[in-house]
């Protein structure tokens, strides 16, 4: 091979050399680029709430849509995983009480409250009471938890983040 021969094969090589790397570095950084992109976040109705230590809404009870005139006054419910205990807002009373728990499974013990009078939601607040005493199930779909008693629906909640004190 001659001198001038040799040269063109080592330029050949070169330029094929020059040409894989600018491929490897365009596909590495088109894959880094895909890599990078933030993955949109779940839609809320996707995000699938837990039962223990969550800010539950309550939404209807008995079949009832709930209407909240006040925030301050919004009956709630939440169960805590370390203490095992529920406790929560009935419209008029702070409400506590023991729970169990095993799979879709779901009793409340006795349930405790405050004894307050108030010119409005007493009457839903028993019910609550009531309904909570009844329960032997629930289901959860996305941030939603159905509450048993059999197979009738007794209440409705949605998680929610819990409201500032």
């Amino acid at each position: 091979m001659t001198g001038r021969q040799l040269g063109v094969v080592l330029g050949l090589v070169a330029a094929a050399g020059l040409l894989a790397a600018a491929g490897c570095k365009e596909r590495q950084a088109s894959h880094t680029a895909a890599n990078e992109k933030s993955e949109p976040p779940m839609p809320a109705s996707t995000v699938t709430a837990l039962l223990e230590d969550t800010y539950w809404a309550l939404i209807e009870l008995g079949g009832t849509p709930v209407e909240v005139k006040v925030p301050e006054k919004a009956p709630f419910l939440e169960l805590s995983s370390k203490k095992r205990s529920a406790y929560g807002f009935g419209g008029c009373n702070r409400f506590f009480g023991s729970y169990e728990s095993a799979g879709e499974s779901l009793t409340f013990g006795s349930l405790g409250a405050t004894r307050m009078a108030c010119p409005e939601g007493m009457k839903r607040e028993q019910e609550l009471f009531t309904v909570l005493g009844s329960v032997t199930h629930y289901e959860i779909e996305g941030p939603n938890l159905s509450l048993f008693a059999d197979k009738t629906v007794v209440a409705r909640f949605e998680a929610r983040p819990r409201p500032p004190q």
